[in-house]
């Protein structure tokens, strides 16, 4: 038998007597199991992926105890790696969070050139399918790791719904910095929000007048707009030296 074949069956076999219940504490539990059982591994990188599931909620509005639907397309995850000898490092996040605004959104004087042709716009649609990794400070300590990313997705969406966008860069600071000011168990995040372009139809050759209500989107090239902050260490300088 391969050895990653034992392995695949030794994640089996611990997922059978684990009590965890996040898939940060499984890792971790999984990263000690096998380099306390292989002595010719010197560190161990896991990455571990879950999707959310329902029960199905029945036309008499019973909750099905045994059958389950997929309520969404995104997905939650987490990497975790350790030396032999070192500490845990934690990175958790989620991706393909898909949202939309219809209004507070905007993008104009934006640089442009001669071969520019995306017009300014001051009220525009705004869709994105949102992908956050943040990194935990203190891996030492209890965290409740479930906790943390029902709080950071959260503040996300709080951000994301009320923020009056300039553009999706303006938005994506303003999210990375509220959650960086209210989550202290992280230190750095990193934010990727990809423009989906949903663009107007222009319906003047059926002689009607799209009054920016009707949109279609578009598989045209479109910006992947990233950010990562990381939260300062360093102290103020005392008023003094100022």
């Amino acid at each position: 038998m391969k050895t990653k074949e034992i392995w695949f069956f030794e994640v089996y076999y611990l997922a059978q007597r684990t009590r965890t219940t996040s898939i940060e504490d499984f890792a971790k539990e999984l990263v000690n199991f096998l380099l306390e059982r292989h002595s010719q591994i010197s560190n161990v990188n896991v990455t571990i992926e879950r999707k959310s599931w329902s029960n199905i909620i029945t036309s008499n509005n019973v909750r099905h105890p045994t059958s389950f639907i997929e309520t969404s397309n995104e997905i939650q995850l987490t990497k975790i790696k350790r030396s032999r000898y070192g500490t845990f490092s934690i990175v958790s996040g989620l991706k393909n969070l898909k949202v939309m605004k219809t209004a507070k959104s905007s993008f104009t004087q934006f640089y442009k050139d001669s071969l520019t042709t995306l017009p300014e716009s001051t009220d525009r649609l705004f869709g994105t399918a949102i992908q956050a990794l943040w990194t935990y400070d203190d891996t030492s300590s209890i965290i409740d790791f479930d906790k943390t990313r029902q709080q950071i997705r959260t503040l996300m969406i709080d951000v994301f719904a009320e923020h009056e966008s300039e553009s999706v860069q303006h938005t994506l600071h303003a999210i990375g910095k509220h959650i960086l000011d209210h989550v202290n168990s992280i230190n750095k995040i990193h934010l990727t929000m990809p423009n989906i372009h949903c663009l107007p139809v222009d319906l003047t050759r059926f002689g009607e007048q799209n009054k920016n209500e009707i949109f279609m989107p578009v598989d045209d090239p479109h910006g992947y707009i990233q950010c990562a902050l990381t939260r300062s260490t360093k102290k103020p300088y005392p008023l003094s030296k100022l």
